[in-house]
């Protein structure tokens, strides 16, 4: 075997061994309207010249033969399952997307407990940092649940019923609530958009400083100076934000950086620098839709927090 040819097997087993592959635990598309959510997070990251490796729940693990087992049984099955599956494909970096099953309190979002259970593995492997992560929406929520955060529905944290506020939601009653967004805006890129409040000293606001100077923008300032944003939302429930719930938060070592105008917890990060977010980014990071729908500032502000995790392309 020649030198040269034993140079490049080297090469590549090498940069083999450091490859740091994106697993996507997407939601199970049920209707036109998740397909718009999941095509729009695997887009944004193709963008950045990767390719997401799906984690698909229902048959990564046989439910079948875990169905009597009890909880503790099945999360070691699942995690064992993902350890051997992250070192396959040399997996280091997970996307949780949104998804429809219900933390807050009963009657429960009928979506598969499968689900639940994948969450609650992957919450542990994001605490013993064997992968980090970057959560949207129903992903934020599960991992902070999982972290014994309370959730609850904006309804409660709001005290606001049958108005429309900032925050995404309108109660037609006590007992029924549904998405203030109009669908069809979702398809034409004319998303509904939060302004939220990002903290200078975070490491998100670091990040959003040096995208001013290298991309020659600025961002809107609030009175107190906080960087402000705007993302895309579509979510009726949130962090529930009694003081003791937001200690519990910071003894957990998650930093709340962004806040909504109407103070709903909407960004936190930890000490790692995973980045979990209430809204949508990736409506308004998908550049190879229409960008020409939102600003400069907002295009590049919701790449950064995909970037913050996938750190390969220069395409921002």
């Amino acid at each position: 075997m020649s030198y040269k040819l034993l140079f490049f097997l080297f090469l590549f087993f090498f940069q083999s061994s450091f490859a740091e592959n994106i697993a996507f635990l997407k939601q199970l598309e049920k209707n036109d309207e998740e397909q718009i959510f999941r095509h729009n997070i695997e887009e944004v990251i193709e963008s950045f010249n990767d390719k997401p490796i799906i984690l698909n729940y229902l048959n990564m693990v046989n439910w079948n033969l875990l169905k009597d087992a009890d909880d503790a049984t099945k999360e070691k099955e699942i995690y064992n399952t993902l350890k051997k599956f992250f070192k396959k494909n040399h997996i280091r970096k997970l996307i949780i997307g949104g998804d429809d099953y219900n933390y807050n309190e009963p009657p429960f979002h009928p979506e598969p407990r499968e689900r639940f259970f994948f969450t609650k593995v992957l919450t542990k492997m994001i605490q013993r940092k064997e992968i980090r992560v970057f959560a949207i929406c129903g992903g934020m929520q599960g991992i902070l649940y999982f972290n014994d955060i309370k959730l609850n529905s904006l309804k409660n944290i709001l005290k606001r019923e049958s108005k429309e506020y900032q925050s995404g939601a309108k109660y037609l009653n006590s007992n029924e609530e549904r998405f203030f967004y109009d669908k069809k805006q979702f398809r034409s890129c004319g998303s509904p958009l939060n302004e939220v409040r990002i903290i200078q000293e975070s490491y998100l606001g670091s990040l959003m400083i040096q995208s001013e100077k290298k991309y020659k923008i600025k961002y809107q300032r609030s009175n107190d100076n906080s960087l402000i944003a705007h993302v895309a939302f579509a979510h009726f429930h949130a962090v529930d934000n009694s003081p003791h719930n937001l200690e519990k938060l910071k003894q957990k070592n998650f930093k709340i950086v962004g806040l909504s105008q109407d103070n709903i917890v909407y960004i936190v990060e930890d000490e790692h620098h995973n980045i979990l977010i209430e809204g949508h980014p990736e409506l308004v990071a998908n550049i190879n839709r229409c960008p020409q729908e939102f600003s400069k500032e907002d295009v590049i502000f919701s790449r950064l927090l995909f970037n913050n995790l996938l750190q390969k392309s220069k395409r921002v």
